[in-house]
């Protein structure tokens, strides 16, 4: 059986890592005129800024400054929104692509986390109804 990708639907939203949520926040509103708005109860503090209804750029608070050691950029990861969760997941497994899934808190939604060859990560979101194995996958 051949697996297929998912049915991707829109670019859903940019996350960058901060020491200085406030500082990136008032940027961000004052030069493109987000709005901060609501966002689940997630681990890390931040803030997440939106275009009209839709949560464009989710700021997560760290605390420390890139160092010689840890030269990852502002970025953290891009999110795309999805439909197909079980046929992507089994897709994913057929491609030896290891991954996880994550429901969040409140919203249900179904965030499926990956990396590329490059280290960049990935998630992929899936609407609450969706249902399949939601088990990780490591290939062998």
């Amino acid at each position: 059986m051949t697996t297929r990708p998912p049915q991707l639907h829109a670019l859903h939203h940019v996350n960058i890592q901060t020491t200085d949520c406030p500082r990136l926040a008032k940027f961000y509103t004052a030069v493109l005129g987000l709005k901060a708005g609501p966002r689940p109860p997630v681990r890390s503090p931040g803030v997440w800024l939106y275009l009209d209804d839709i949560p464009l750029l989710h700021l997560n608070e760290r605390d420390h400054e890139p160092s010689a050691t840890n030269t990852r950029p502002g970025i953290h990861h891009f999110a795309l929104t999805a439909s197909g969760l079980d046929h992507f997941l089994r897709h994913l497994r057929e491609h030896k692509v290891a991954y996880h899934v994550q429901v969040v808190p409140k919203l249900q939604t179904r965030l499926v986390k990956l990396t590329d060859p490059d280290g960049n990560h990935l998630e992929i979101l899936f609407n609450p109804r969706e249902t399949a194995d939601l088990a990780p996958f490591t290939p062998e």
